[in-house]
Order: structure tokens, then C-alpha cells, then sequence
């Protein structure tokens, strides 16, 4: 790829949500010239609540976007045909929060309370199939002698109705929570709780992969099946140069805090940014390279493990059909990501 004539290539890329920890492998590549290498110019979008990747890259307005692997598996199943080319987490690291002082102490409580819902297609039918699971497990139940009352209680609330939803478009999620406007709110423990506990609001996490939700790949860097067609170099270029700013972030987590706190736009970030980056980039610098307990890691950072995508579609297929939501493409726990682009990588 050349662009000795007409100077680096740009590339849009549409985020998921304001600027976080999730996204610091870009800053990291922009930063450390892993782009300007490849012949790249990196336009990180402006986060757009009423555009998210899923309308921007179809229409063309981006190259590259950031999402869910529960979305990609939603776009294609409306014959969007998105493909993930690498992952950016390999490890789920998100969590219903819910007040410490409130009285929900576990999922099966979470019938009918007021979540602040984001509109996406799977998330409240992910939610009441936690209620369930956690109705449906004998854990240590209850404090109390009359346990088996109290069991049927949650039974009855679980199995009749997930939670109450609430607009999250319309709410500061966070500060609705703290004012008790809402009850539980779906976040990233490594930026909404660290960002709570540093505000000093206690919160209580109810991570969804310890309560029946496989691990599930969030996010994911993808494209359009039409771009890798029409410029593989580009695509290639770019997954690669990416991926070497999480490789580089998740070895050396200070350094690449400080990068991204040198070039993200302060105006959008929290309250306490310097220090929530840090402590966030602590915490998440594990889960990113994938050396945790349990965490698969026979393959280089980034790639797809083609057991852990097929779980989770599978998990989305029978939500699907439980709920009477659009099914998933015939092929989902097949398709829709690819590791082409990685088998070239060099990494730092």
C-alpha cells in the first residue's frame, strides 16, 4: 500500500461510547506512530448516540467501528454483512451495578426494577435469563429460616417479568444511579465502577459471566465485508497497527495511560480522569492480554477463538428464540469474524 502521492490513508473509526480504557490501544497505535508506519491517518469519530457504528459504517461514514459481538450477530442477522477482524477484550469485563445500600444482593432480585436500558436488541432478554438462572440456583439462599417462601417469591417475580426499563439515552446513567432514579444500570467495571468508587459512591457488580452469560467478545473491531473486497491492504494495515497498541498497552498499562490521557479530549471524560485512567488501566491490562486463569491463550492477542464465538451465538439463538426476538443468521456461530488479518502481525 502507497501513498507516497497523495500522503496516509485516513481512517474513520466510530466508537461505542465516550472515549475509555476500552479504546486505549488507538490512542496508544496514533500515538506511537504504529499508523504513520502503515501509511495511516487515524480520525477517531465523535461518539453520536442517535449514529452508532452499526448505521455509520453500512452508510459509509466510517471504516471501522467498535461493538459488542451480541451486535454484530444482531447486524447480520438484518443482512448487514459486518464482519469482526479482531478483538479487542477477550474477556467480558462488564457488570449489572446496583447500589450497595439498596436491597437487591443478587440478580434473581432484579425483577422489576428500573434498568436504564441502551435499546439494543438482546440486552433485556440477557438480563431476565440472569434473573432465572439465579432464581433456578441453589447458592446459599437466604439468611433467614422461611427460605423456601422466599425462594417461591423470587420464582414468581423472576419468571413473570424482567426488569422495568428505563431510556438510557435520556439518563447520566451513573448519576441517575447514584439519585436512586433508576435501580440497575449495565457498565464496564473497569471505567463506570472504578469511576463510582473514586466519586465515592459504593456500588455492588454483578459480572453477567458469572451468572450463565458466556464470555462474550466485547468489543470488537470491525468493517464491512464490502471493504475488505475492495482494500484488504487497508484493512489488514489497520488491524495490525491497532492490535500493536493493545499489545503495547496491556505490557506497559502506565505508559499507556498517560498516552491516553495526552491525547483523549478531557472535555468528554469523568470527573477524577487522571486517576480513574490508571487505576482502570490496572485493572484491565490482564483481561486485555489474555493471562488470566481460564482466559484461552494459544492464540496471539486479538484472535477470535472460534469455541468462545460459537458459545455465545448459540446463547443468542436460544435468547432469540425464548423471547421472540428476530433470529440470528443460520450461520452466526460460524461466521461473521475473521482472523485473516492477524496472521501477519509483529507485535512489540
Amino acid at each position: 500500500m502507497s501513498h507516497a502521492t497523495n500522503g496516509p490513508r485516513a481512517v474513520r473509526v466510530a466508537p461505542d461510547w465516550l472515549p475509555n480504557t476500552n479504546h486505549i490501544g488507538l490512542y496508544v497505535a496514533d500515538a506511537l506512530g504504529y499508523y504513520a508506519e502503515a501509511g495511516l491517518r487515524l480520525e477517531l469519530l465523535p461518539f453520536d448516540g442517535e449514529a452508532m457504528p452499526n448505521r455509520k459504517l453500512p452508510a459509509g461514514e466510517a471504516e471501522f467501528g467498535l461493538m459488542p459481538q451480541q451486535s454484530i450477530l444482531s447486524m447480520r442477522s438484518r443482512g448487514l454483512d459486518v464482519v469482526s477482524v479482531a478483538v479487542l477484550a477477550r474477556t467480558n469485563t462488564t457488570a449489572l451495578l446496583v447500589r450497595a445500600a439498596s436491597d437487591i444482593t443478587r440478580p434473581a432480585e432484579l425483577a422489576g426494577k428500573r434498568y436504564a436500558s441502551y435499546g439494543t436488541r438482546f440486552e433485556v432478554a440477557m438480563i431476565a435469563d440472569m434473573i432465572r438462572r439465579d432464581v433456578d440456583t441453589p447458592r446459599c439462599w437466604f439468611p433467614f429460616a422461611d427460605q423456601e417462601t422466599a425462594r417461591d417469591d423470587l420464582i414468581q417475580r423472576g419468571a413473570a417479568r424482567g426488569p422495568e426499563l428505563v431510556p438510557a439515552e435520556k439518563l447520566d446513567i451513573l448519576q441517575a444511579l447514584y439519585a436512586g432514579e433508576i435501580d440497575v444500570a449495565w457498565g464496564f467495571y473497569a471505567w463506570e465502577g472504578i469511576q463510582a468508587q473514586l466519586a465515592g459512591h459504593q456500588l455492588r457488580h454483578f459480572f453477567v459471566t458469572e451468572y450463565g452469560v458466556p464470555n462474550e467478545y466485547f468489543p470488537l473491531l470491525f468493517t464491512t465485508r464490502r471493504l475488505i473486497a475492495s482494500d484488504p491492504e487497508t484493512v489488514g494495515a489497520f488491524a495490525r497497527a491497532t492490535l500493536r497498541g493493545y499489545t503495547y498497552a496491556a505490557a506497559h498499562p502506565e505508559e499507556a495511560a498517560e498516552l491516553f490521557l495526552g491525547r483523549a479530549d478531557r472535555a468528554l471524560l469523568p470527573p477524577h480522569t487522571d486517576e480513574l485512567v490508571r487505576l482502570s488501566m490496572r485493572w484491565l491490562a490482564p483481561r486485555l492480554n489474555g493471562t488470566l486463569a481460564g482466559v484461552p491463550s494459544g492464540q496471539h492477542w486479538g484472535w477470535h477463538e472460534r469455541e468462545t464465538w460459537a458459545a455465545f451465538a448459540a446463547y443468542i439463538r436460544r435468547l432469540a428464540r425464548e423471547h421472540g426476538l428476530p433470529p440470528s443468521a443460520p450461520d452466526a456461530e460460524e461466521t461473521g469474524y475473521t482472523n485473516h488479518f492477524l496472521v501477519a502481525s509483529s507485535f512489540v
